[in-house]
């Protein structure tokens, strides 16, 4: 999987910042594994694409909330858009 999704940020087909591709090679390199990827939207020109990691985040990221399902289940999220499209990367614990 990460090698794809690698592949797919370089290649433009997910709409990736810098800053996201450095988050999700940062949390793979350390180990944190992909539970989930996949695109969960899609209007005529762009698409909202998600990553879901399988542990807490292994970084320190200023921009991360915490938020709660309806099963009070916590996970901690961070999102990225552009006129492109979304990338929402989570975490779950």
């Amino acid at each position: 999987m990460p090698i794809e999704l690698e592949a797919l940020i370089k290649a433009g087909k997910i709409p990736c910042s810098e800053e996201a591709a450095q988050i999700i090679m940062y949390e793979l390199e350390r180990g944190n594994k992909i539970k989930t990827f996949g695109d969960v939207g899609t209007l005529p020109d762009n698409t909202y694409y998600i990553v879901v990691f399988e542990d807490f985040p292994k970084g320190d990221y200023p921009n991360i909330k915490t938020r709660h399902r309806k099963d009070n289940v916590e996970f901690m999220v961070i999102c990225f858009s552009d006129n492109y499209g979304g990338l929402e990367i989570l975490f779950n614990f």
